[in-house]
């Protein structure tokens, strides 16, 4: 399988849904892909008016940049977006998450009502199921008392603590 460190001619997808502005998250997000090695034509920014486009175009790489997960989650929801991204990925595209990205592709990110507010009123918080583990990132910025709620809200899961220096 090829690396993302070796981008050529590859075709990325940003869901740019989990930040305050989606539009300033998606530019600032392509100008990082474009040093990183992306090329401009390969790289779209997925908007609430370009999802009917998106849904027929092939991409080898779905990423999707950190924020909110309650809000990243109301979008794809309120979009439709979520069966579209775990089919892509069960097809071969390869998924990238960060941050609020990361927890979406475990199956169940309740436990993340520990961290952020969920002002979005969610009771149902099923994710992509790509990964089981409970992703906890920022892990080393996070009080003990707040990682520990994490691993009681989800005792029959792995934590997976992700420092800010690293990734999976």
């Amino acid at each position: 399988k090829e690396h993302v460190h070796e981008p050529g001619d590859k075709k990325i997808l940003i869901i740019p849904f989990a930040g305050f502005n989606s539009e300033n998250t998606g530019i600032r997000e392509r100008e990082g892909l474009l040093a990183f090695g992306f090329v401009l034509p390969n790289i779209f920014i997925l908007t609430k008016s370009n999802v009917a486009d998106m849904r027929i175009l092939s991409f080898d790489y779905i990423y999707v940049p950190g924020g909110d997960p309650f809000k990243l989650l109301s979008e794809l929801q309120s979009l439709d977006l979520l069966d579209d991204i775990k089919r892509r990925v069960t097809e071969g595209t390869d998924y990238i998450g960060v941050s609020a990205g990361a927890m979406l592709a475990t199956s169940n990110f309740e436990y993340a009502a520990q961290l952020e507010d969920n002002n979005f009123g969610f009771n149902k918080f099923d994710g992509l199921g790509l990964i089981d583990d409970c992703v906890v990132c920022h892990i080393d910025q996070l009080e003990k008392s707040a990682v520990l709620a994490c691993k009681t809200s989800c005792p029959e899961r792995k934590l997976l603590g992700i420092r800010n220096d690293e990734i999976i």
